[in-house]
């Protein structure tokens, strides 16, 4: 995820933090420290650094039991507003879904548990008081609590919204159930950026963020659960792009750029003796450039393991794979000949074409003679 870098890995995920949290530490520092002095300030980074160290362990419950499942979780990133698992598909058997998504708020339950056993045994017979000068542990058992009852709310992208389309599914179609499921997230959405609107006035932005997090994260889960049912019928033919340059492995990228320059194209195939040596991409060939030189050769810059696909193989299957095998570029062979490449490019015009075309979903591919 852009503007994130790395801190570590646990169970072999990177977890990575964006640099926007750094300024919600601060924020919640300064503004403890202006209520209580510095001692204050520092209580206050380090019950948010806790309480984002349980967040990432809330993601961590999400991504092992995704890895059960044969799902690729690529990293962890903490982000102001929370945590995300980059995953590359969420599995559509609600029986999945459903195990997946509800393991975060456990793992929050179990570890307010764990602290709270930990408080009971310290001191045994004292009620907790939820007030602004509880002890560290019993606040960190409340907000432990508070995360698992606020990623219950039944609305997209919460694990609640997952939950109750999982449980939906069961009942009626998956694309149908995603759609309910989408209009409770938007609709609690309108709800979190009412309270947002009043609570900016007391200097409070976070539930405006939270209720633009909300209504966002909603509508694009909506719209990538219908492009993958418009893509389970549909073909790579459809999608892909017949318009490619060639490349050989030993000319200089400085030379391909030009010639990119020249036709706009973004995708080159390299060939050697007539038979398809690597794919090339504008991108690499642009950041080699930048830290190699232009005359760093094709052959160092190319990718050569790469996915490839029959014009009549599903256009999901092969974007699945695109995914899983991170690979920008698929080159489409038709009786040992490249016919045309699918890109994640490719894919949303053929959708944004198919959408605005009066005629449905067209187009498509024949052999030539």
């Amino acid at each position: 995820m852009r503007g994130s870098f790395q801190i570590g890995r646990l169970f072999g995920i990177p977890i990575r933090v964006h640099y926007l949290f750094f300024a919600l530490l601060a924020l919640f520092a300064i503004i403890d420290a202006r209520r209580g002095g510095a001692r204050a300030g520092l209580e206050g980074a380090l019950l948010i650094t806790t309480l984002f160290g349980c967040v990432v362990l809330h993601e961590l419950g999400h991504s092992l039991v995704a890895r059960r499942y044969g799902v690729r979780v690529a990293s962890i990133t903490l982000l102001p507003i929370g945590g995300v698992a980059m995953m590359d598909r969420i599995p559509e058997d609600p029986n999945k879904e459903l195990t997946i998504a509800i393991a975060g708020p456990l793992v929050n339950l179990g570890i307010a548990a764990v602290l709270g056993g930990i408080v009971y045994a310290l001191y045994p017979g004292r009620p907790f008081i939820l007030s602004e000068h509880m002890a560290f542990l019993p606040k960190m058992v409340v907000l432990n609590v508070g995360l698992a009852v606020f990623n219950l709310i039944p609305a997209f992208p919460m694990d609640g919204g997952r939950i109750l389309r999982a449980l939906l599914a069961t009942r009626i179609e998956y694309t149908r159930a995603t759609g309910i499921a989408a209009s409770i997230g938007r609709f609690t959405a309108f709800g979190f950026g009412a309270l947002g609107i009043l609570a900016l006035f007391a200097g409070n932005p976070f539930l405006l963020f939270i209720a633009l997090f909300v209504y966002v994260g909603a509508t694009q889960e909506e719209r990538a659960v219908r492009m993958r049912a418009l893509m389970r019928n549909v073909p790579v033919s459809y999608a892909m792009t017949t318009g490619f340059g060639i490349a050989a492995p030993w000319e200089p990228i400085g030379a391909v750029l030009g010639r990119a320059a020249q036709t706009f194209q973004r995708v080159f195939l390299v060939t050697h003796e007539d038979r398809l040596a690597g794919v090339l991409t504008y991108e690499a060939m642009a950041n080699a450039m930048q830290q190699r030189g232009a005359m760093t050769t094709v052959g160092d810059v190319m990718r050569a393991d790469y996915p490839m696909a029959s014009p009549y193989d599903s256009l999901l299957q092969t974007h699945e794979t695109m995914a899983e095998r991170d690979a920008p570029v698929v080159p489409v062979v038709y009786m040992d000949r490249v016919v045309g490449l699918l890109t994640a490019e490719s894919i949303g015009n053929y959708f944004l074409a198919a959408s605005r075309s009066p005629y449905g979903m067209g187009g498509g591919w024949a052999p030539r003679a």
